[in-house]
């Protein structure tokens, strides 16, 4: 019984290193990838759709804006 159990642990052990592997593939790949300016993702959003696309890139800009300044009101904050 131990040798059954020793083997399902190590084909469990080999499975999650088989995930960190891939996992890690991901992650490289994802970082490597070279991210888009603020005007190009707006860009791609405005032409969406009629209605949706500029609905959706004002509301991309409201959010990115008000993280800028949620983000300037803390480091006020920090700063006292």
């Amino acid at each position: 019984m131990s040798m059954l159990f020793f083997l399902t642990n190590i084909s469990y052990i080999t499975k999650r290193h088989d995930v960190a592997r891939r996992t890690e593939i991901v992650y490289d790949s994802v970082s490597a990838t070279e991210t888009k300016s603020l005007q190009r993702k707006v860009r791609n959003l405005w032409e969406c759709g009629r209605l949706a696309g500029p609905l959706m890139a004002t509301l991309f800009l409201f959010c990115h804006y008000w993280i800028l300044f949620l983000d300037y009101v803390q480091t006020l904050k920090i700063s006292r």
